[in-house]
């Protein structure tokens, strides 16, 4: 999937998408909303 696709799925700004690709932006100072979007985006899932 590309850093373009993946933004206008996820509704997190392209910017965003590719700073964090590319180590810019850390993930781990990501809003927990954006690391959710991206995630749900990606088909990802959550088990506790």
């Amino acid at each position: 999937m590309s850093m373009y696709r993946l933004s206008q799925i996820s509704g997190v700004p392209k910017t965003t998408v590719i700073d964090i690709c590319s180590g810019k932006s850390d993930i781990e100072r990501c809003t927990a909303k954006t690391v959710m979007q991206r995630s749900r985006a990606l088909g990802c899932t959550w088990r506790n």
